[in-house]
């Protein structure tokens, strides 16, 4: 792939197969954002997504596709207070889905343990909730340029380690 002052020649670009979790709406090897008021239940839709995921449930207009292992990461809500019980209401099959502790550290979205836990776990989905919280208008905006930033890493890491088959 030629690159003339940072240009990417899209005539040289290969064409790879664009395969779904749920079409069209979550797109394998993509970053997929949810986005919408902070009452309007993203949380919760993220959630029953990933029952169905873990357990091979069809989504609405969708055909059924077999059970998958799913990392969630939340900085909002209790795992043990909100988020199990809400999965355990929506019949999640608890085996499949795993966390990366960040009890003594946060963790970065540039960090090479999101990649390895991907990768050691077949994660077909990695549902980080909220991907940015705003404080304020101004930190808000720069919050999400440099979170955008940090997607783009992990949305290209695909092509040497294969993370979205």
């Amino acid at each position: 792939m030629s690159t003339e002052s940072n240009i990417i020649h899209w005539e040289e670009l290969p064409t790879g197969k664009m395969t779904a979790l749920w079409h069209p709406y979550i797109l394998s090897g993509a970053v997929n954002l949810l986005q919408g008021d902070s009452t309007a239940g993203k949380s919760y839709l993220s959630q029953a997504i990933i029952a169905a995921l873990t357990t091979g449930q069809a989504l609405p207009n969708a055909e059924p596709m077999p059970p998958c292992n799913v990392i969630i990461q939340n900085a909002e809500n209790s795992y043990t207070h909100v988020i199990k019980p809400r999965l355990q209401q929506l019949s999640a099959d608890f085996s499949r889905i795993k966390s990366i502790n960040e009890t003594e550290k946060r963790l970065s979205l540039m960090s090479e343990q999101i990649e390895e836990t991907i990768v050691r776990y077949e994660a077909k989905l990695f549902c980080i909730d909220p991907l940015c919280k705003p404080f304020h208008k101004g930190s808000y905006r720069k919050k999400t340029i440099m979170q955008r930033k940090d997607c783009n890493h992990l949305l290209h890491s695909d092509s040497s380690l294969n993370l979205f088959p």
